[in-house]
Protein backbone atom coordinates (compact mmCIF):
# COMPACT_ATOMS: atom_id res chain seq x y z
CA UNK A 1 0.00 0.00 0.00
CA UNK A 2 1.19 3.60 -0.61
CA UNK A 3 3.15 5.42 2.08
CA UNK A 4 2.94 9.19 2.66
CA UNK A 5 5.55 11.17 4.57
CA UNK A 6 5.02 14.85 5.35
CA UNK A 7 7.64 17.16 6.85
CA UNK A 8 6.61 20.49 8.40
CA UNK A 9 9.38 23.08 8.70
CA UNK A 10 8.09 24.59 11.95
CA UNK A 11 9.55 24.75 15.46
CA UNK A 12 8.90 22.00 18.07
CA UNK A 13 6.91 24.35 20.32
CA UNK A 14 4.61 25.04 17.34
CA UNK A 15 4.39 21.41 16.20
CA UNK A 16 3.09 20.39 19.62
CA UNK A 17 -0.35 21.93 18.91
CA UNK A 18 -0.56 21.59 15.12
CA UNK A 19 -3.08 19.29 13.42
CA UNK A 20 -2.99 18.14 9.79
CA UNK A 21 -6.27 17.37 8.03
CA UNK A 22 -6.15 15.28 4.86
CA UNK A 23 -9.10 14.95 2.47
CA UNK A 24 -9.16 12.52 -0.46
CA UNK A 25 -10.24 14.31 -3.64
CA UNK A 26 -11.85 11.19 -5.14
CA UNK A 27 -13.82 9.86 -2.17
CA UNK A 28 -14.02 12.77 0.28
CA UNK A 29 -12.47 10.60 3.00
CA UNK A 30 -10.99 12.70 5.78
CA UNK A 31 -8.41 12.01 8.44
CA UNK A 32 -6.75 14.23 11.02
CA UNK A 33 -3.28 13.54 12.40
CA UNK A 34 -0.75 15.26 14.64
CA UNK A 35 2.91 15.62 13.68
CA UNK A 36 5.81 14.50 15.81
CA UNK A 37 7.79 17.21 17.61
CA UNK A 38 10.22 17.33 14.68
CA UNK A 39 7.33 18.11 12.31
CA UNK A 40 7.23 14.71 10.58
CA UNK A 41 4.02 12.85 9.69
CA UNK A 42 4.02 9.26 8.41
CA UNK A 43 0.87 7.60 7.05
CA UNK A 44 0.85 4.00 5.83
CA UNK A 45 -1.88 2.26 3.83
CA UNK A 46 -3.19 5.57 2.47
CA UNK A 47 -5.12 5.62 -0.80
CA UNK A 48 -3.18 6.70 -3.86
CA UNK A 49 -4.35 9.79 -5.72
CA UNK A 50 -4.96 13.46 -5.02
CA UNK A 51 -5.32 14.72 -1.45
CA UNK A 52 -5.87 18.18 0.03
CA UNK A 53 -3.92 18.88 3.20
CA UNK A 54 -4.74 21.65 5.65
CA UNK A 55 -2.43 22.58 8.52
CA UNK A 56 -4.12 24.22 11.50
CA UNK A 57 -3.09 25.70 14.85
CA UNK A 58 -5.57 26.40 17.68
CA UNK A 59 -4.24 29.93 18.18
CA UNK A 60 -4.95 30.92 14.57
CA UNK A 61 -8.38 31.23 12.96
CA UNK A 62 -7.08 30.49 9.46
CA UNK A 63 -5.27 27.54 7.91
CA UNK A 64 -1.48 27.83 8.12
CA UNK A 65 -1.20 25.80 4.91
CA UNK A 66 -3.75 24.57 2.37
CA UNK A 67 -2.49 22.72 -0.69
CA UNK A 68 -3.09 19.78 -2.99
CA UNK A 69 -0.71 16.80 -3.11
CA UNK A 70 -0.61 13.52 -5.01
CA UNK A 71 0.18 10.19 -3.35
CA UNK A 72 2.00 7.78 -5.65
CA UNK A 73 0.80 4.22 -5.93
CA UNK A 74 4.11 2.49 -6.68
CA UNK A 75 6.55 4.26 -4.33
CA UNK A 76 6.67 6.23 -1.06
CA UNK A 77 5.59 9.87 -1.34
CA UNK A 78 7.54 12.58 0.48
CA UNK A 79 6.02 16.07 0.69
CA UNK A 80 7.77 18.98 2.43
CA UNK A 81 5.23 21.45 3.80
CA UNK A 82 6.58 24.97 4.09
CA UNK A 83 4.98 27.08 6.79
CA UNK A 84 5.41 30.83 7.30
CA UNK A 85 8.66 31.47 9.17
CA UNK A 86 8.24 33.21 12.52
CA UNK A 87 4.54 33.68 11.97
CA UNK A 88 4.33 35.33 15.38
CA UNK A 89 7.29 36.66 17.31
CA UNK A 90 7.21 36.90 21.08
CA UNK A 91 10.57 38.11 22.27
CA UNK A 92 10.60 39.05 25.97
CA UNK A 93 10.59 42.74 26.73
CA UNK A 94 14.15 43.89 27.42
CA UNK A 95 14.74 44.22 31.16
CA UNK A 96 16.63 47.46 31.64
CA UNK A 97 18.23 47.53 35.12
CA UNK A 98 17.01 50.33 37.37
CA UNK A 99 19.50 53.12 37.96
CA UNK A 100 21.23 52.94 41.38
CA UNK A 101 21.17 56.37 43.01
CA UNK A 102 22.51 55.03 46.32
CA UNK A 103 26.18 56.06 45.93
CA UNK A 104 25.24 59.48 44.56
CA UNK A 105 22.76 60.05 47.38
CA UNK A 106 25.38 59.09 49.97
CA UNK A 107 27.92 61.47 48.44
CA UNK A 108 25.43 64.33 48.48
CA UNK A 109 24.60 63.58 52.12
CA UNK A 110 28.27 63.87 53.01
CA UNK A 111 28.63 67.20 51.17
CA UNK A 112 25.49 68.50 52.89
CA UNK A 113 26.93 67.59 56.30
CA UNK A 114 30.24 69.32 55.51
CA UNK A 115 28.60 72.48 54.19
CA UNK A 116 26.28 72.64 57.22
CA UNK A 117 29.22 72.38 59.61
CA UNK A 118 31.02 75.31 57.99
CA UNK A 119 27.83 77.35 58.01
CA UNK A 120 28.05 77.71 61.80
CA UNK A 121 30.87 80.30 61.74
CA UNK A 122 30.26 83.58 63.48
CA UNK A 123 31.04 87.06 62.19
CA UNK A 124 34.74 87.87 62.38
CA UNK A 125 35.91 84.24 62.60
CA UNK A 126 38.76 83.47 60.21
CA UNK A 127 38.44 81.05 57.31
CA UNK A 128 41.52 78.86 57.38
CA UNK A 129 43.07 77.16 54.39
CA UNK A 130 41.83 73.76 55.56
CA UNK A 131 38.29 75.13 55.80
CA UNK A 132 38.51 76.62 52.31
CA UNK A 133 39.94 73.43 50.85
CA UNK A 134 37.20 71.35 52.48
CA UNK A 135 34.53 73.66 51.06
CA UNK A 136 36.15 73.41 47.64
CA UNK A 137 36.15 69.61 47.83
CA UNK A 138 32.50 69.70 48.90
CA UNK A 139 31.58 71.84 45.91
CA UNK A 140 33.53 69.55 43.56
CA UNK A 141 31.80 66.45 45.02
CA UNK A 142 28.40 68.12 44.51
CA UNK A 143 29.29 68.87 40.89
CA UNK A 144 30.35 65.25 40.29
CA UNK A 145 27.12 63.98 41.86
CA UNK A 146 25.07 66.30 39.65
CA UNK A 147 26.97 65.01 36.62
CA UNK A 148 26.23 61.40 37.61
CA UNK A 149 22.52 62.19 37.99
CA UNK A 150 22.37 63.43 34.39
CA UNK A 151 23.64 60.01 33.28
CA UNK A 152 21.44 57.92 35.59
CA UNK A 153 18.12 59.78 35.21
CA UNK A 154 16.33 60.16 31.86
CA UNK A 155 15.07 63.58 30.86
CA UNK A 156 11.41 64.26 30.26
CA UNK A 157 10.40 63.14 26.73
CA UNK A 158 13.15 60.51 26.51
CA UNK A 159 13.00 57.37 24.34
CA UNK A 160 12.50 53.79 25.53
CA UNK A 161 14.47 51.60 23.07
CA UNK A 162 13.17 48.36 24.61
CA UNK A 163 9.55 49.50 24.18
CA UNK A 164 10.21 50.71 20.65
CA UNK A 165 11.70 47.30 19.76
CA UNK A 166 8.67 45.51 21.25
CA UNK A 167 6.22 47.74 19.38
CA UNK A 168 8.11 47.08 16.14
CA UNK A 169 7.77 43.36 16.82
CA UNK A 170 4.02 43.70 17.45
CA UNK A 171 3.63 45.60 14.17
CA UNK A 172 5.53 42.87 12.31
CA UNK A 173 3.22 40.26 13.85
CA UNK A 174 0.15 42.22 12.75
CA UNK A 175 1.56 42.58 9.25
CA UNK A 176 2.22 38.83 9.04
CA UNK A 177 -1.30 38.06 10.23
CA UNK A 178 -2.70 40.50 7.65
CA UNK A 179 -0.60 38.96 4.86
CA UNK A 180 -1.55 35.38 5.74
CA UNK A 181 -5.22 36.28 6.21
CA UNK A 182 -5.26 38.15 2.89
CA UNK A 183 -3.63 35.15 1.22
CA UNK A 184 -6.26 32.82 2.70
CA UNK A 185 -9.12 35.08 1.58
CA UNK A 186 -7.65 35.27 -1.92
CA UNK A 187 -7.30 31.46 -2.09
CA UNK A 188 -10.94 31.06 -1.04
CA UNK A 189 -12.04 33.68 -3.57
CA UNK A 190 -10.12 31.92 -6.35
CA UNK A 191 -11.69 28.55 -5.59
CA UNK A 192 -15.16 30.09 -5.49
CA UNK A 193 -14.65 31.95 -8.77
CA UNK A 194 -13.30 28.86 -10.54
CA UNK A 195 -16.23 26.74 -9.31
CA UNK A 196 -18.75 29.34 -10.50
CA UNK A 197 -17.14 29.68 -13.93
CA UNK A 198 -16.97 25.91 -14.31
CA UNK A 199 -20.62 25.47 -13.32
CA UNK A 200 -21.73 28.17 -15.79
CA UNK A 201 -19.61 26.60 -18.51
CA UNK A 202 -21.01 23.13 -17.84
CA UNK A 203 -24.56 24.50 -17.99
CA UNK A 204 -23.80 26.22 -21.28
CA UNK A 205 -22.29 23.04 -22.75
CA UNK A 206 -25.33 21.03 -21.62
CA UNK A 207 -27.65 23.53 -23.32
CA UNK A 208 -25.58 23.44 -26.52
CA UNK A 209 -25.56 19.65 -26.31
CA UNK A 210 -29.36 19.65 -26.25
CA UNK A 211 -29.36 21.42 -29.63
CA UNK A 212 -26.54 19.36 -31.13
CA UNK A 213 -24.41 16.74 -29.39
CA UNK A 214 -21.08 17.96 -27.99
CA UNK A 215 -18.30 15.43 -28.50
CA UNK A 216 -16.57 13.90 -25.47
CA UNK A 217 -13.18 15.29 -26.51
CA UNK A 218 -14.46 18.86 -26.12
CA UNK A 219 -15.85 18.15 -22.67
CA UNK A 220 -12.55 16.54 -21.68
CA UNK A 221 -10.64 19.56 -22.97
CA UNK A 222 -12.79 21.95 -20.91
CA UNK A 223 -12.34 19.78 -17.82
CA UNK A 224 -8.55 19.80 -18.20
CA UNK A 225 -8.50 23.58 -18.58
CA UNK A 226 -10.31 24.00 -15.27
CA UNK A 227 -8.14 21.38 -13.58
CA UNK A 228 -5.02 23.24 -14.68
CA UNK A 229 -6.51 26.51 -13.47
CA UNK A 230 -7.36 24.98 -10.07
CA UNK A 231 -3.80 23.71 -9.73
CA UNK A 232 -2.57 27.28 -10.24
CA UNK A 233 -4.77 28.63 -7.41
CA UNK A 234 -1.80 28.65 -5.03
CA UNK A 235 0.38 30.77 -7.30
CA UNK A 236 1.15 34.45 -6.70
CA UNK A 237 -1.43 36.97 -7.97
CA UNK A 238 0.45 37.87 -11.14
CA UNK A 239 0.91 34.24 -12.22
CA UNK A 240 -2.63 33.23 -11.31
CA UNK A 241 -4.08 36.26 -13.09
CA UNK A 242 -2.21 35.37 -16.27
CA UNK A 243 -3.36 31.75 -16.17
CA UNK A 244 -6.93 32.75 -15.36
CA UNK A 245 -7.04 35.10 -18.34
CA UNK A 246 -5.63 32.46 -20.66
CA UNK A 247 -8.00 29.77 -19.38
CA UNK A 248 -11.21 31.78 -19.68
CA UNK A 249 -10.18 33.05 -23.12
CA UNK A 250 -9.68 29.48 -24.33
CA UNK A 251 -13.01 28.36 -22.86
CA UNK A 252 -14.79 31.34 -24.43
CA UNK A 253 -13.32 30.38 -27.82
CA UNK A 254 -14.62 26.83 -27.35
CA UNK A 255 -18.13 28.09 -26.54
CA UNK A 256 -17.99 30.43 -29.53
CA UNK A 257 -17.01 27.55 -31.79
CA UNK A 258 -19.79 25.35 -30.39
CA UNK A 259 -22.38 28.14 -30.67
CA UNK A 260 -21.49 28.79 -34.30
CA UNK A 261 -22.61 25.26 -35.18
CA UNK A 262 -26.01 25.68 -33.51
CA UNK A 263 -29.09 27.70 -34.46
CA UNK A 264 -28.74 31.45 -33.68
CA UNK A 265 -31.48 31.26 -31.05
CA UNK A 266 -29.36 28.87 -28.98
CA UNK A 267 -26.64 31.52 -28.56
CA UNK A 268 -29.15 33.80 -26.81
CA UNK A 269 -30.27 31.15 -24.36
CA UNK A 270 -29.60 32.32 -20.73
CA UNK A 271 -27.24 29.43 -20.03
CA UNK A 272 -25.06 30.11 -23.06
CA UNK A 273 -25.17 33.91 -23.08
CA UNK A 274 -24.77 34.11 -19.29
CA UNK A 275 -21.66 31.90 -19.34
CA UNK A 276 -20.02 33.87 -22.14
CA UNK A 277 -20.84 37.20 -20.49
CA UNK A 278 -19.06 36.05 -17.34
CA UNK A 279 -16.05 34.73 -19.23
CA UNK A 280 -15.70 37.92 -21.26
CA UNK A 281 -16.05 40.05 -18.14
CA UNK A 282 -13.10 38.22 -16.56
CA UNK A 283 -11.08 38.61 -19.76
CA UNK A 284 -11.69 42.37 -19.76
CA UNK A 285 -10.49 42.85 -16.17
CA UNK A 286 -6.96 44.25 -15.61
CA UNK A 287 -4.48 41.59 -14.52
CA UNK A 288 -3.97 41.74 -10.76
CA UNK A 289 -0.41 41.91 -9.47
CA UNK A 290 -1.24 41.90 -5.75
CA UNK A 291 -3.81 40.20 -3.51
CA UNK A 292 -5.46 43.58 -2.98
CA UNK A 293 -5.95 44.11 -6.72
CA UNK A 294 -7.22 40.53 -7.01
CA UNK A 295 -9.88 41.12 -4.36
CA UNK A 296 -10.86 44.38 -6.09
CA UNK A 297 -11.44 42.45 -9.32
CA UNK A 298 -13.53 39.93 -7.38
CA UNK A 299 -15.68 42.75 -6.00
CA UNK A 300 -16.22 44.06 -9.54
CA UNK A 301 -17.29 40.57 -10.57
CA UNK A 302 -19.85 40.47 -7.75
CA UNK A 303 -21.14 44.00 -8.38
CA UNK A 304 -21.70 43.05 -12.00
CA UNK A 305 -24.06 40.34 -10.78
CA UNK A 306 -21.88 37.44 -11.90
CA UNK A 307 -21.30 35.82 -8.50
CA UNK A 308 -24.74 34.38 -7.77
CA UNK A 309 -25.64 30.80 -7.05
CA UNK A 310 -25.53 28.39 -9.99
CA UNK A 311 -28.01 25.65 -10.71
CA UNK A 312 -26.41 22.59 -12.13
Amino acid sequence: MPLLNLQLDSRPEVNRDITVELTAAATGRKMTVRPFMDGSVSLANIDAGDWRIKVRHPNLTFDIADRLIRVFRDRPTFVPVKLPKDLLENAPLADTPDADFGPTRARLAETEETATRHARKLAGQPIYADDWNELSQTLAATARAASEITQLAAPQGHNHPELEAKLDEVMRNLQRITDVFGDAIAQLQRAQQIDQLRARTDNAVDRLNAALAVDAATRTRIGRIFETLSAAAEENPATFGTRLGAAVAEIDDILEELSARRPPAVREEPEVKGARDRLQFVIAQPRAKTFTEELVNAQRFKRAGFAGAVRR
